[in-house]
């Protein structure tokens, strides 16, 4: 039951994941993957501090702890905008980190709550490339409808386009490994196969040498003794 109720958790359209993407974009999230330092003029120093320890438990996919180090952030900012960076961060941990439909709507309503929230101000910005491994490992939304109004007003359409560049190319950069985890399991199905062909072979030539042996050994039943 727990392994259907993930599996259900897990399923995707793919137009509300693009809906999903404009939304975000819209809300003015263009920064490059894991750079922290692109918030030093805006975060104060134990803000940068906090906000670098988040990234990098995210980065190396240690998704609890880069929720509660972003979730610290958000109690202590010192404005909206540091506040509403965090929240992002919250989420996308969040949805890293779900497993059951219950954490899936949970991290959605984060989802939802920073969406809602007011568009940060220049030089702050959430980080796009932290939507990468939601879209490669994780593609939900399906289950909870977005509000597709936020995503059609058209002063938007430049930061959509920005963000779909970006996340094009991040995708073009995680394709060859993909491509190379499928060969390599191919590859090792293919090895699988041969050695199960190999025992069957081998089964088939033990049969044979025991009928072949039972034979003899009739024979050799069948001739009297001296």
């Amino acid at each position: 039951m727990k392994r259907t109720l993930k599996r259900i958790s897990k399923l995707h359209t793919s137009i509300l994941i693009l809906a999903c993407l404009a939304v975000l974009a819209a809300a003015g999230c263009r920064a490059p993957f894991f750079r922290p330092v692109a918030q030093k003029a805006a975060f104060s120093s134990s803000e940068m501090k906090k906000y670098a320890e988040a990234l990098n438990a995210y980065r190396a996919q240690d998704y609890a702890t880069s929720a509660r180090h972003f979730a610290t952030l958000r109690e202590q900012a010192a404005g909206d905008d540091v506040a509403r960076v965090a929240l992002y961060g919250i989420a996308c941990s969040r949805l890293m980190s779900a497993e059951t439909i219950k954490e899936y709507r949970d991290a959605m309503a984060l989802w939802d709550r920073w969406m809602r929230s007011p568009p940060v101000r220049p030089p702050y910005h959430e980080n796009a490339a932290m939507m990468a491994p939601i879209l490669k490992e994780k593609m939900i939304f399906s289950f909870i409808l977005l509000d597709s109004e936020e995503f059609k007003d058209e002063k938007n359409q430049d930061a959509v386009d920005v963000f779909i560049s970006q996340v094009d190319r991040e995708s073009q950069r995680l394709k060859p490994k993909l491509d190379n985890t499928v060969q390599s399991i191919d590859q090792r199905d293919e090895k699988i196969k041969a050695l199960e062909k190999e025992i069957a072979r081998l089964n088939q030539q033990i049969k044979d040498f025991e009928s072949i042996d039972q034979k003899i050994q009739k024979k050799k039943s069948a001739i009297p003794a001296d």
